[in-house]
């Protein structure tokens, strides 16, 4: 998957309940939890898209979604991404926040304390 610069071209609309993000041909569907979105915030650079939709902040850096700091993987262009209470759907497909360091330390081997033991 090559990365793609997302900035350059971000489109935004607001319709109540529903905020739709588009750029470089991935479209961000996020539902408002509680009626509809009262605030929002966009900033763009060639490289980085951030959106912030009341108190929630969805970032597509380097091929990458993030939403309110959790990573949830690649993206690629023609994706379809939702955001519906607190889950995250790429083309249908639910995805889990990547556990960054948590994972890191889930798969590694348990640490046990050692107690020196006298002859």
């Amino acid at each position: 998957m090559r990365a793609f610069a997302p900035g350059a071209n971000a489109n935004v609309s607001i319709n109540g309940a529903t905020a739709s993000v588009t750029t470089n041909s991935i479209t961000i569907t996020a539902l408002a939890e509680n009626g509809q979105w009262n605030n929002s915030q966009v900033n763009s650079t060639e490289s980085r898209v951030e959106v912030k939709l009341d108190n929630q902040t969805i970032v597509l850096e380097n091929s990458r979604l993030r939403v309110n700091e959790l990573d949830y993987g690649a993206v690629q262009q023609g994706d379809q991404v939702r955001l519906e209470r607190g889950r995250v759907t790429v083309n249908s497909q639910e995805r889990n926040p990547a556990q960054g360091a948590a994972a890191n330390d889930a798969t590694s081997e348990p640490k046990h304390e050692t107690a020196e033991r006298a002859p």
